[in-house]
């Protein structure tokens, strides 16, 4: 008989936060740096840096994004002593579009914003979402007496990224700054406490008596 699936809490959590570590790395080692004419004076300078401020605010979007997830995950980790099968294949699934991440940003910066990159990099971010949401139904289902529930502020920033992504169809600078709120919306720590607790209520769960074989 085969024995129940475990991964080790640590090597599962140190394996996600290199992913993590890695995805948002990449992001900025995707710029672009302006041609400089010769003998540039310090105002064609600075227009320069100024003109590239669509990149600036991809990066942005793309960090933020990256690191809320990285936040809320490392909380909702915290103090699970047990990984599924379930938590294991929703993480990778995760993981799989954090990983993505530079590529729609790459895009993003080679096409400017066009309706075409924004939407890529609208269902870029919406897939991350759905997964974290995903992996949080694991960790609830660990443990089926819990009654944790996400707030209202997480299932209305669920459902507003592809509306966004839709929205930067028709207009892909408003895209992009959508984007760029809910990512700071989604840095509340309302989400990150209440991803904790339902990681400890997982926890408490393993605590709990097992009936006798």
């Amino acid at each position: 008989m085969f024995g129940r699936f475990t991964v080790p809490v640590e090597r599962f959590k140190g394996f996600s936060d290199a992913v993590f570590a890695i995805a948002i790395t990449l992001l900025v080692l995707k710029f672009a740096t302006p041609g400089l004419p010769p003998k540039a004076s310090i105002q064609q300078e600075i227009s320069l840096i100024v003109n590239e401020w669509p990149q600036f605010l991809v990066y942005g979007v793309g960090f933020f994004t990256i690191g809320a997830m990285w936040i809320n995950h490392s909380a909702q980790f915290k103090y699970v002593e047990r990984i599924t099968h379930g938590m294991a294949i929703a993480n990778l699934v995760l993981l799989f579009f954090v990983a993505f991440v530079p590529v729609p940003t790459a895009v993003l910066q080679v096409f400017g914003h066009s309706r075409i990159a924004v939407v890529l990099y609208g269902l870029t971010l919406t897939a991350i979402v759905l997964s974290y949401f995903w992996l949080h139904l694991q960790v609830l289902a660990a443990n089926p007496t819990a009654q944790e529930r996400w707030p209202w502020l997480n299932l209305v920033l669920m459902g507003l990224y592809p509306l966004v992504t839709v929205l930067g169809y028709f207009n892909p600078l408003a895209g992009v700054i959508g984007f760029a709120i809910l990512a700071l919306v989604a840095l509340s720590p309302h989400a990150a406490s209440h991803a904790a607790a339902a990681g400890l209520s997982s926890e408490n769960a393993g605590d709990a008596p097992r009936p006798a074989a």
